[in-house]
């Protein structure tokens, strides 16, 4: 009896071990996998034209457009199963380039440790796809050849930044996430006929300046926080401006040449708000602002007539150096010269309405 006794033991002991050790080889083996960095790079070959995807759900992923070659890669990170994995295929010119963190076993925990750098070329024509989901984005896309750029910005502090000619480029979407989200243009975009931003919660911002001969439509979505939007350059077809801004202060500036624009609507949410018309308009304009803010603060111009109306059920006005006229409030300007703004401002709260001219 003893014996068996000791050989059940042993038996037991020897099944314990194997167990543990497979449960190490199915469990535990991923996380020991040492972090680190490399490098990587991707040569031209004649192509035409590159799609280019960047998927890079967790981390930090900075792009700008100094690479000699196609591109050049430095990833850091700390497990090397979120290494990125580069895959390149041209057919009959056209080149399909994928930046991609696997996900196999999922994604990292965190974005700390994680750290995606990618250069692009500048000679070679290409469409820009970014996926992302958490951690700072930085896209320093001067003088890339673009036709269009889809950016889909997760939780953290992104910036988007356009500088220089760009000849090709049709269609900005940005889609933001929580965090601070900054779109920064100032180009000379001959091609662009539609920009699309939707900022996610956050103190975003958005500042265009340039020249944009083909952009029709301006589309700008924003949630809770203090967002800033400041529209400067010449904008000589664009008719229709959308600007949805949610909860928080937010400060509207349209200060460029739109001599087209005939429909403004201007969606602000619960804050102080401010908006800024002090513009040269070329053209008569009905602007529409729904607001459901404790304050706003209307700058109008000097030299162009104006007409505002507020609607509400419990609004207190302070016109200014405005007249009260029929049911609304008009500067010196209005019937004498050949623009007039007419301007529509709707709430649904106890709010105070400051026009102010300067």
């Amino acid at each position: 009896m003893k014996r068996n006794t000791a050989g059940l033991i042993a038996l037991a002991s020897v099944a314990l071990i194997a167990a543990v050790v497979w449960w190490t080889s199915q469990y535990v083996t991923v996380t020991l996998k040492h972090g680190g960095s490399r490098e990587e790079t991707v040569e031209k070959t004649g192509e035409t034209f590159v799609n280019i995807l960047l998927n890079i759900p967790v981390g930090g992923l900075a792009v700008t457009g100094n690479s000699p070659h196609l591109l050049d890669g430095t990833f850091k990170y700390e497990q090397a199963q979120w290494d990125a994995q580069i895959a390149y295929l041209v057919s009959n010119g056209m080149g399909t380039l994928s930046v991609i963190q696997p996900n196999t076993n999922g994604s990292p925990a965190s974005p700390t440790g994680y750290d995606y750098g990618v250069q692009l070329n500048k000679s070679v024509p290409m469409s820009l796809q970014v996926d992302r989901l958490v951690g700072d984005t930085n896209l320093k896309l001067d003088g890339l050849l673009m036709s269009t750029v889809n950016a889909n910005l997760g939780n953290g502090n992104n910036m988007v930044g356009i500088e220089g000619e760009q000849k090709t480029l049709s269609a900005i979407l940005i889609n933001g996430g929580m965090g601070v989200d900054k779109l920064k243009l100032n180009c000379t975009c001959d091609s662009l006929s539609n920009l699309v931003a939707s900022l996610g919660t956050g103190d975003d911002s958005v500042s265009l300046d340039g020249t944009y001969p083909q952009l029709t439509s301006i589309n700008i979505d924003g949630s809770t926080g203090n967002d800033s939007v400041m529209l400067k350059g010449s904008y000589p077809a664009i008719s229709t401006l959308t600007l949805n801004l949610g909860q928080g202060d937010d400060a509207i500036t349209l200060a460029g040449d739109m001599p087209d624009l005939n429909t403004l609507v201007m969606n602000v949410g619960a804050g102080n708000d401010s908006v800024n018309l002090d513009a040269p308009w070329k053209h008569d304009l009905s602007a529409t602002i729904i607001s459901e803010s404790d304050s706003t603060r209307l700058k109008l111009p000097k030299d162009i007539g104006v007409m505002v109306q507020v609607f509400g059920k419990s609004v207190d006005v302070d016109a200014g150096s405005l007249t009260k006229q029929d049911n609304g409030y008009v500067n010196a300007a209005y019937g004498q010269s050949k623009v007039t703004l007419h301007i529509t401002l709707n709430t649904s709260s106890t709010e105070t309405v400051k026009l102010v001219v300067e």
